[in-house]
């Protein structure tokens, strides 16, 4: 089935939700992998979550490698800890979703899932469409398969892991891009990456002006 990754500093309550949801679905087949950047004492019961304390804070692209690395399944979802969702909805069409294109690159959001105050309901259908370019919102959930995962450079710890993941899928390895029309997914953006913004943005903008040239020869060459 699928392997949820959240990095969190517990910024949002959001996660919360996430977490509640999983803990009432009846898929056993479910894990979530929490990365705990505060080493706080919360904890849960539920055998398919594991909690990753770390002492300091390892920031959130080097959480999605390890995660990554680390899940049992063989699809992954990178998730944000500020947005909330329906699990089972999500679990009921993930078959339909993956089965849409088996070749596919990334499902991610776009901005019109974070327009909703409510949730779906576990029997709605979910569907998916093109995405051409990366929009508002898309990193916040990415699902791929573990196999097609790109590690990201360690260079970037908060900002660029999504932009990454996206063009070295959809202009390296050619898979198609797409994003979840009608899934709604309350929350917040961007909730405790703002607060980095000083310290990271500037230096990882350097590295990501080098990544995109590396990028664009790699293209030429097909080679990582």
């Amino acid at each position: 089935m699928i392997t949820f990754v959240i990095p969190t500093l517990w910024k949002s309550n959001r996660i919360y939700d996430t977490i509640a949801s999983i803990e009432g679905c009846k898929n056993q087949d479910v894990e979530l992998i929490i990365f705990d950047n505060t080493n706080s004492d919360y904890r849960s019961d539920d055998h398919r979550i594991k909690i990753i304390k770390n002492e300091t804070n390892i920031f959130v692209n080097p959480a999605w490698n390890l995660g990554v690395s680390m899940a049992k399944n063989d699809y992954v979802c990178l998730l944000n800890d500020d947005i909330s969702f329906n699990v089972n909805c999500l679990l009921s069409n993930f078959e339909d979703l993956i089965n849409t294109d088996p070749n596919f690159g990334i499902i991610g959001l776009n901005k019109l899932n974070f327009m909703v105050d409510d949730y779906n309901l576990d029997s709605d259908k979910l569907s998916l469409s093109g995405l051409d370019c990366r929009t508002f919102g898309f990193g916040c959930m990415m699902i791929f398969k573990k196999e097609n995962y790109v590690e990201i450079p360690e260079c970037f710890k908060v900002f660029f892991g999504d932009d990454y993941l996206y063009f070295y899928n959809k202009d390296l390895f050619g898979r198609k891009i797409y994003k979840i029309e009608n899934f709604k997914t309350p929350g917040e953006i961007s909730v405790t990456s703002k607060e980095f913004e000083d310290d990271h943005m500037q230096q990882e903008h350097k590295f990501w002006d080098y990544e995109i040239n590396k990028l664009q020869i790699n293209i030429k060459t097909k080679t990582l």
